[in-house]
């Protein structure tokens, strides 16, 4: 059906009594202008392109009057089965629609049906049988028709000329026009490993920088702002701190700490038009501490069967990668030989079946990563535990499974955000071999997918919002035994801008409407900013709704400048900036006069151009051979009529339509006029030629052509790209004519490769002609060619790398960004950037040279170019060849040093032995270096000559726990590497504690669980005799001879804790132990208590929950009475949290015993909450109620598994709170505005 449609590029709707304000081929309703366009379905994306190109939006519907008059067209058309965008959209379990075109929210809504209104899609359509019209969802993928909107006041804009900075102005060339700043290098998120900023031996300091650009002319100043995590906000500047370096966009950092350098950094660029900000970036600082010293307890499983080892690893952030061995020497355990094993992204090692080969001791290891963001070092540290014994006890053997492991198919991340690499794994235990395969509901496994470690890892890199869905893992064994997992895969996102906010050259005393359009998951909040500053409503001036801002009557002294449009929403937030020119000047031909001469057929039409440039848009006037022609304006039908552009349009013409034409053009600020002369001739020719035309990347462009053919001869236009005819059916890029100008190409979404010469053919049976142009992409730079290292100029640390010029995409390069890796990390990582043009260029060449610093000696390295111009950064080139830097002794000294533990009388010092790419050479050693802390003695030393990471020495049993520094180094085959800096401290070998816990007390806390407390042992050497880990509770039965003996513990000095698990009303006898690395300290008094009689036994029922305010719901209940085993009951507890969290998030509001009801507050629009009511007494929490679902408006009927609303439930009501803030925004919003 489509290629019906598709036979009408254009479909005029005639309407009764059309206003002459909106274009022939748009619609009057009221005072709005639509236009049903059918020519070509698009995705919603492509439908809001269209719509922008006419400065117009998808339609919003904002009442029965408008709805009523879009079915009066549809119905036209019999569009039955066909399906028409709006601009709405709505949330998944959201309870209204948002209009993106106007950025109203809908007060009244027509659906088709029920199930129409319960569909989770995103997108808001016009749907039909025939004889119902209403809504649907749809997803936003789904090409379909679609229907454009503007207000009459602005439609003068769907005809107006494309303006840019040169508009209005004396300049040509638009990279030399005026215009305020735009951010083409915006600050990037660093991860900040406080280790690395130690100073070292050669006497330079760590640094870190933040870099940001903005183009403009004249071209723009800075400044960066930093907000701490309490919300301060400062300027920073270089008198505040002389560790700061301000060169630019670009600070330096030398020495950063966390206290003072950690937070959220902006950047803001300003010129005489205006301040814009950046994005965001935030500093933050890694760390990852140290494993417990404490022997992890073995992990016992049975032969034959399923084993899982957890890591358990220590405080870290951002993020830890993992990896095990196992045994005493770097046994590294490999999933990909042995496919029984398996390491998760948790940090889990699992077995599917064990057997005794596997008994072993485990270590695992964790190294700190940063995700996606930057990182300070190139070798971030890494721990490794104490080892964990896997201990195997015999059974017979058994053919078994598979069976899926619990938590599996595992998502990581757990809630991705669009742009993440998203790993699933599927695990099944049982017997091998078993065969992996992925599939996922509906839709074929997104392109980008890659299967690894023996088909068990799906991994999604970048992941995009349409990959979301549900995925399935099957297991197979090869008896035909097999098992499936589901996962139902979110994939959420921060703002991100399809459109940015376009630059405005808007006339003086116009109406503007300007929109900007962020996709969001969740839905996200809009904000403004002019100049830098938060912009509000103004009533009669400016009015904001959402992500739309209309001003009333611009005006230049007050609405000139720099807009942003922010969208926030619980992921973080964007920015999109453009300028805003009001302009006022007479019209002027200067730049686009007549042409002089144009050529028309006779029987043929012709359009004789006007487009002067003036503000506002002048009225137009004709005249031919001086004498007034008074053209009426454009009705569609008159031969001669006055377009809405200011053109002439004559049809068939014939020879007395030849003459002289001038075209005056007025204004309020003055007149100008330009002439040229039609001639008649009986061919075709061409009386709009195509003009060689810049285009940007991604952007839609057009090629305007048009003829003039004879009168009653079929005719047909053509298009040539570099000679050969181009195929326009089904074409995603380049698309064929309007009404107005049916021979125009459109190239939609250019990219590089639409760069070339296009040739406009005006075709008929007797004749043709043609016109040729040029049509250039710009965009960020292509990769350079060439990469390689002068192999001459290598040293230990440095060399220089050459590379050459790659394609500009018609703007200059103004820097390079040289990245490198090595063979032993294959991580690319920037390691000189913004290289100015003219420094590295060798002069008269495209040939470019720099010397690069800090290279790691003994490595093989690997290089890649990048180039940036204003248009942003470029492709990567290829990488060069394989460098080999020669070896020479290690530039560092090892990381992670410490120690401590092992046998009395005994000091243990570690580190973390180099990685190949910092060992310089081969024969790597180390010097390790131990004194008393505290004293100025000579250090002692020993060589260890292997490359491991620890070294015992014997002080003596009477240097139990005592302080002492240490230092370490590292050498190889060219000679001693630098030492590592005093300062680090570690205590020598424990010996058993002697303190003894004193007045000890135990009193009930519930019915199951006793209180107990205890005087804090002095926490020095002399009880201690090590450090302190805790204390432990050891309890037993009071009057049960030969009862057990049971014990908890608390981490710290603590003098208080609660044991748990315990009969209900029984006595217990219990005594405190002080609990140090190396052992249990004397045991202390004893004391008696018992627990409780037992908690509510009965749960409260009838539950009934009702809307209450627009942020609240009432809840009542059946309440429960107590038996004489029970405690008297106390009071009742509402526990309640959102189904999209776990319950643990879960809060609570509580009731005395006589009160069955309570009302509920802060509870927030679009979200379903969970929600169980218990009763409680001083034997702790009685049995829960089962579990009910309610939202804003009461109680709904609500599928856990499907996370579907069903639809029985209740309608929603609204609550109009619109402005949901998290604290990371504080660093720029002192108020949030409700609209």
């Amino acid at each position: 059906m489509w290629t019906l449609w598709l036979l009408f590029s254009w479909i005029v709707i005639s309407v009764e009594g059309q206003s002459q304000t909106c274009p022939v081929t748009w619609q009057t309703y009221q005072q709005t202008c639509y236009l049903f366009y059918m020519a070509e379905p698009l995705d919603y994306i492509g439908a809001v392109e269209h719509c922008h190109s006419y400065g117009s939006s998808v339609v919003s519907v904002n009442s029965q009057g408008e709805h009523n008059f879009i079915i009066q067209q549809l119905r036209i058309y019999n569009a039955a089965g066909y399906e028409w965008y709006t601009s709405g959209t709505s949330g998944v379990a959201s309870n209204h629609v948002e209009w993106d075109g106007d950025g109203s929210i809908a007060v009244e809504e027509w659906w088709f049906s029920e199930e129409d209104r319960l569909l989770t899609y995103p997108r808001i359509v016009y749907k039909t049988d025939s004889v119902v019209y209403g809504w649907s969802r749809v997803p936003s993928v789904t090409k379909l028709p679609f229907v454009c909107e503007i207000s009459q006041i602005e439609a003068y804009r769907i005809s107006q000329d494309d303006r840019d900075f040169t508009y209005g102005t004396n300049f040509t060339d638009i990279n030399l026009a005026p215009r305020g700043p735009r951010f083409i290098i915006q600050p990037e998120n660093l991860v900040v490993v406080e280790e690395d900023s130690r100073s070292d031996t050669d006497g330079e300091s760590f640094t870190i920088s933040l870099a940001c650009m903005a183009e403009g002319n004249p071209m723009p100043t800075y400044s960066i702002r930093h907000t701490y995590g309490n919300g301060t906000v400062v300027d920073i500047t270089t008198d505040m701190d002389t560790r700061y370096t301000l060169i630019g966009g670009r600070l330096v950092i030398e020495d950063p700490t966390e206290t003072k350098d950690a937070g959220i950094y902006q950047c803001l660029a300003s010129n005489i038009f205006g301040t814009i900000y950046s994005e965001v970036a935030n500093i933050t600082f890694g760390v990852l501490e140290h494993f417990s010293n404490v022997q992890r307890a073995p992990v016992v499983a049975m032969e034959y069967q399923s084993a899982a080892i957890e890591c358990s690893p220590p405080p870290y952030k951002p993020a830890v990668s993992y990896q095990w061995y196992r045994g005493q020497i770097a046994d590294f355990v490999r999933p990909d030989l042995n496919p029984y094993i398996f390491i998760s992204s948790n940090g889990k090692l699992y077995f599917s079946e064990v057997t005794k080969n596997d008994e072993a001791d485990y270590r695992c290891i964790v190294k700190l990563t940063s995700g996606s963001d930057a990182m300070s070092t190139y070798q971030p540290p890494s721990r490794i535990s104490l080892p964990i014994p896997l201990q195997i006890n015999h059974q017979v053997p058994a053919t078994w499974g598979p069976e899926i492991a619990d938590g599996f198919i595992a998502s990581f991340p757990n809630k991705p955000l669009r742009g993440n690499t998203v790993k699933l794994e599927c695990l099944a235990y049982g017997t091998l071999p078993f065969t992996y395969s992925w599939s996922r509901k509906d839709y074929p496994l997104p392109s980008k997918t890659t299967l690894s470690d023996h088909n068990r890892i799906l991994e999604i890199v970048d992941v995009q919002i349409e990959d979301a869905g549900t995925y399935y893992c099957t297991v197979v064994r090869d008896t035909g035994a097999r098992v499936q997992a589901v996962h139902n895969l979110v994939i959420e996102t921060r703002p991100y801008f399809r459109f940015p906010l376009p630059d405005q050259h808007a006339d003086i005393n116009s109406q503007l409407t300007w929109r900007c359009e962020a996709n969001t998951i969740p839905l996200g909040v809009y904000i403004w900013y002019k100049n830098g500053e938060l912009l509000h409503s103004v009533p009669g001036d400016i009015e904001i709704k959402r992500n739309v801002i209309t001003i009333q009557s611009l005006d230049p002294m007050r609405h000139d400048g720099m807009y942003q449009c922010v969208c926030l929403n619980t992921h973080g937030y964007s920015f999109s900036s453009a300028q805003l020119r009001v302009l006022a000047f007479k019209p002027s031909f200067a730049k686009r006069p007549r042409k002089t001469s144009q050529t028309a057929a006779i029987g043929g039409h012709v359009t004789l151009d006007c487009s002067p440039e003036a503000a506002p848009s002048p009225e137009y006037t004709w005249n031919r051979n001086g004498a007034n022609v008074n053209p009426p304006p454009d009705d569609g039908v008159s031969r001669v009529r006055l377009l809405a552009d200011g053109s002439l349009y004559i049809g068939q013409v014939d020879a007395s339509d030849a003459g002289t034409y001038c075209c005056i053009a007025t204004n309020s600020y003055g007149s100008d006029s330009s002439c040229g002369e039609l001639k008649v001739v009986s061919n075709t020719v061409i009386t709009l030629p195509p003009q060689n035309t810049i285009g940007r990347i991604n952007v839609t462009s057009v090629l305007l052509c048009d003829a003039s053919f004879p009168g009653n001869v079929d005719n047909i236009f053509i298009w040539r790209f570099n000679g050969r005819e181009l195929n326009l059916n089904n074409n995603a890029h380049l698309t064929l004519g309007t009404t107005q100008y049916p021979g125009a190409l459109y190239v939609r979404s250019a990219r590089y490769e639409h760069t070339g010469i296009y040739t406009c053919v005006a075709k008929t049976t007797y004749d043709s002609v043609n016109v040729s142009a040029s049509f250039t992409v710009e965009g960020p730079p292509g990769p350079p060619a060439g990469v390689r290292l002068d192999r001459n100029t290598i040293t230990s640390t440095s060399a220089v790398v050459i590379w050459t010029e790659g394609e500009t995409h018609g703007r200059p390069t103004e820097f390079h960004n040289i990245e490198a890796c090595t063979e032993y990390n294959t991580t690319w990582v920037p390691i000189y950037t913004y290289i100015p043009y003219t420094v590295s260029q060798i002069t008269g060449t495209q040939k470019h040279t720099v010397n690069v610093e800090d290279l790691k000696s003994g490595n093989g390295y690997f290089f890649r170019v990048r180039a940036v111009n204003a248009l942003g950064v470029g492709e990567a080139s290829r990488s060069s060849a394989v460098y080999r830097i020669p070896g020479a002794a290690p530039s560092k000294y090892p990381d992670d040093i410490g120690g401590g533990g092992g046998t009395v009388g005994i000091l243990t010092i570690t580190w973390t032995p180099l990685p190949p790419e910092d060992q310089g050479g081969s024969g790597i050693g180390y010097v390790v270096y131990w004194r008393l802390a505290n004293t100025t003695t000579k250090f002692m030393e020993a060589t260890v000559t292997e490359n491991v990471g620890q070294f015992a020495t014997t002080v003596g049993s009477e240097y139990f726990y005592m302080l002492y520094e240490v230092k370490v180094s590292a050498f190889n085959e060219f000679g001693p590497g630098p030492v590592s800096p005093g300062g680090v401290y570690i205590y020598s070998a424990e010996e058993m504690p002697i303190g003894v816990a004193r007045n000890v007390y135990a009193w009930p806390y519930n019915s199951t669980a006793l209180e107990v407390s205890w005087d804090v042992i002095p926490n020095d050497r002399e009880h201690m005799r090590g450090k302190l880990l805790g204390y432990q509770v050891n309890y037993q039965l009071r009057f049960v001879e030969g009862a057990s003996l049971d014990a908890i513990s608390w981490r710290g000095e603590t003098s208080s804790g609660i044991v748990i698990g315990l009969d209900t009303y029984t006595w217990y006898t219990v005594d405190v132990q002080l609990l140090t690395n190396a052992g249990m300290g004397p045991r202390g008094e004893v004391y008696h208590a018992h627990t409780h009689k037992q908690a509510p036994i009965l749960y409260p029922t009838e539950i009934h929950i009702y809307s209450h305010t627009a942020e609240s719901v009432r809840i009542e209940w059946r309440g429960v009475s107590t038996t004489s085993v029970e405690e008297n009951l106390e009071g009742y507890k509402v526990r309640y949290w959102p189904t999209t969290d776990d319950v643990r998030s879960a809060k609570d509001v509580v009731t005395d015993r006589i009160e069955t009801e309570a009302v509920i507050y802060g509870i927030q629009k679009d979200i379903v909450y969970e929600c169980r009511v218990l009763g409680f007494s001083r034997g702790g929490d009685g049995k829960h109620s089962s579990s009910v679902y309610f939202t804003l408006g009461g109680l709904v009927a609500f599928d856990p598994s499907s996370s579907e609303i069903l639809a029985s439930a209740n309608s929603f009501h609204p609550s109009y709170v619109t402005c949901i803030l998290s604290l990371v925004f504080v660093s720029f919003i002192n108020t949030c505005t409700f609209f």
